[in-house]
């Protein structure tokens, strides 16, 4: 079978970062040539292992236009970059996710980019989208609160890509994936996601371990290799437009989920739930017939096994 990949010239913003860094090593075993695109600062820890075989770009994109010239002989870029933090601060996110995507799209079309693909979040659907959610929730009512200002940012996005492929003929792919794990994700600083700010607890010797809300709340994690491939396969066969959720077909509760973490690490704190503190929906899961139907895609990572390869990592690389 032809190597779809094999020197293409591809662009990763967001590159450094948790998922991108999979998407540009996936890349580069793949034979791309890859365009790494990162905050300027020193050369990032997580692409240390393909440096040598890729162009490696330092941009601001929220503050110049660099981006420009970066873009330009490209075929496909990825787009990747996003601030997700502070948390709560809806204005700033929502002001700067605007302005990172609209100087990604603008050099997209200014540079004649063959396929773009946007990363989108499940954070687009409101509160009062039923499980499991469709695609076309996505632009009713207000975003989920708690990502307010990111999910009107990406709602934003989402329209403007669709647009370009309108007007200028770029090939488009949008994807919206759940709660995302793995190895290299972020594990330090005060506003970790669910596995990576467990683990953490865990492994340095939290006892009794604490678990926010009644542990009867039921979420999917997404491995991040399946994300990877996801967006590898949403470029190589260009479903259109149409926003996919990307998501395993499977739940998980947060007491099952402690228990995993437990058995595959090998500690044995007592666990406390606390019920006075609210977890959130008790369920929030995306349906992906849409995905599965456009790609062929299934999330097919088990999750003792996703999480199994992330405490691996996580033992490798801190003290605990």
């Amino acid at each position: 079978m032809k190597n779809f990949w094999k020197n293409k010239i591809v662009l990763v913003t967001g590159a450094a970062g948790f998922v991108g860094s999979h998407v540009v090593v996936a890349l580069v075993n793949k034979g791309a040539s890859v365009r790494a695109v990162y905050r300027p600062g020193k050369i990032p820890e997580r692409l240390s292992s393909v440096i040598q075989k890729i162009e490696y770009c330092e941009s601001n994109l929220e503050i110049d236009n660099s981006i420009n010239d970066i873009c330009k002989n490209v075929e496909i870029v990825i787009h990747l970059a996003a601030q997700l933090h502070p948390r709560g601060k809806h204005g700033e996110l929502f002001a700067n996710n605007i302005i990172i995507n609209n100087n990604v799209q603008n050099a997209v079309i200014a540079a004649g980019v063959k396929h773009f693909m946007l990363m989108s979040t499940v954070g687009v659907y409101p509160d009062s989208a039923e499980s499991p959610i469709i695609e076309d929730e996505g632009l009713k009512k207000e975003p989920e609160k708690n990502q307010r200002g990111y999910g009107w940012a990406k709602r934003a996005a989402e329209i403007q890509a669709q647009l370009a492929e309108k007007k200028f003929g770029i090939e488009v792919s949008i994807l919206r994936p759940s709660n995302v794990y793995g190895p290299q994700d972020n594990f330090e600083g005060d506003n970790l996601f669910v596995i990576p700010s467990l683990i953490n607890r865990i492994m340095k010797g939290e006892d009794p371990l604490i678990i926010q809300g009644d542990g009867k709340h039921l979420r999917s994690f997404l491995f991040v290799e399946d994300l990877v491939r996801a967006i590898l396969l949403s470029v190589e066969k260009n479903p259109g437009s149409a926003p996919m959720n990307i998501a395993p077909n499977t739940e998980i509760s947060i007491r099952e989920l402690v228990l995993l973490l437990l058995e595959v690490s090998g500690k044995k704190p007592k666990i406390c739930f606390n019920s006075d503190i609210s977890g959130g929906r008790y369920q929030r899961s995306v349906n992906t017939e849409r995905a599965s139907t456009a790609l062929g895609f299934d999330a097919s990572t088990p999750i003792k096994i996703g999480l199994q390869k992330t405490l691996n990592w996580y033992q490798s690389h801190f003290d605990f």
